[in-house]
Parts: structure tokens; sequence; C-alpha cells
């Protein structure tokens, strides 16, 4: 039994130590411009030895943003156990402000998503696809809030989470076209404000919806970096 447990923490261990060189490749060399090769030399194993774990650079490129990714759903799993609209809303705000601190990974937050794409496409390999477990996560929360009263009930939770989602994707890619030339966590944050205006009950929502959600905010931000 010991033998292949030591062979599944070697292999395991190799993983992330390829994963690692590449994300640093990507942030100083850039995606288009790192090879398979290089990233092999860093960690001293060859091309192939790459291409068992990664069959290609694009599913590399995939598990990069996924090891980024694994922080914003650890953000996320601070959420009370029955978060209030204000709660939900003011961690989308969190997760804004936290990447905007970290302009390479909405850089590679753009450049998955179009690999994803063509993967998805070109081979049918809805595995590498982040999509679909980040709308099902939020429409839970979502559909945990109407249930409680916190959402109104006639919002449909699918609908909210694949708005909000389509919302920040967007604005990511907005955000490096533009080269960063607007205030990403403020629009953001004008989004927000509408969707509490519009969706929570009125005996739920707070007078000033916006400072709530500033409040809650900062609060959560003070906890996820503690």
């Amino acid at each position: 039994m010991s033998r292949p447990r030591g062979r599944y923490v070697t292999g395991r261990d190799r993983e992330e130590r390829i994963v690692a060189a590449a994300a640093e490749r990507f942030a100083s060399a850039g995606y288009h411009s790192t090879s398979l090769a290089a990233v092999a030399r860093d960690v001293g194993i060859t091309q192939e030895g790459v291409l068992h774990y990664f069959p290609t650079k694009g599913h590399l490129l995939v598990a990069v943003h996924g090891v980024r990714m694994a922080e914003i759903r650890r953000w996320w799993g601070l959420l009370p156990d029955e978060p209030t609209m204000i709660d939900v809303l003011a961690r989308m705000q969190i997760s804004t402000l936290l990447l905007a601190r970290s302009p390479e990974l909405v850089d590679l937050s753009v450049l998955t998503a179009v690999e994803t794409a063509r993967l998805v496409k070109a081979r049918g390999d809805g595995s590498v696809a982040d999509h679909p477990g980040a709308i099902a996560h939020l429409t839970a929360t979502l559909a945990g809030c109407r249930e409680r009263g916190e959402l109104l009930a006639s919002v449909d939770p699918e609908r909210l989470a694949r708005q909000c989602i389509a919302m920040s994707d967007g604005l990511h890619f907005q955000w490096v076209i533009c080269e960063r030339s607007f205030d990403f966590p403020a629009v953001v944050l004008d989004h927000l404000e509408l969707v509490a205006t519009g969706a929570i009950p009125a005996d739920r929502r707070p007078p000033d919806v916006r400072a709530a959600i500033v409040a809650a905010a900062e609060a959560g931000l003070r906890e996820a970096e503690a």
C-alpha cells in the first residue's frame, strides 16, 4: 500500500511544481512568450514530463488560474452560514478589491476564459471550465437568501448568479483592454448597488445600500487578510 501512495505524493508534488513554475513564467514573460520547454527546465524535467500532466499549454494555463482562484473561493468560504444579501454582495466587492490589487491575476483570468472556451469548443473538454461550479455555488447561496426572505421571491437565483458573474467577467475584459484606465471596483460597486436596490425586499433593505455594502466589504476584507 505504501508504494502507490509514494508514487501519488511524488506525482502530486511534481504537478504542483510545474504549476508554480508556469505561474512565475506567465507573470514575468507572458503566457504567449512562455514555452513548455522553459517551464520544464525550471522544474528540472523534460518537456514530455510536463505533457504527462498537462497535454497542452492551455491546460497548464487553466491549472495556474485554478490555483489563483482557490484563494478567492477561500474568501467566499468566510461567509456566515446564513448570509444576508448585503453579506453576499459585499463578498463580491471584496473579491473585486483583492483582484484589483493583483492586476496580473485579472490578465490571467481573461486569458484563461479565452483558452477555456477554445478547449471546450475544440475538444469538448468541459472539465477545464470553472464557471459551472462558480455559478452553482452562487446560485445556491442566493437561493438560501430567497428562502430566508433576503431576496425577492420574484428573483430567479440562477439568473441573478449568471448576471453577476457575467458582469464581473465583462469588466475583467474591459479593464485589460482599456489598460486599467477606469476604477474597476467602483463600477462593480455601482452594479451591486443596483442589484441590492432592485432585489432585496424593502423591509430587509438598508436605507443606504451602497454604504452598507462598503461597510460589510471593509469588515470582510479585514477578516480575509487576518
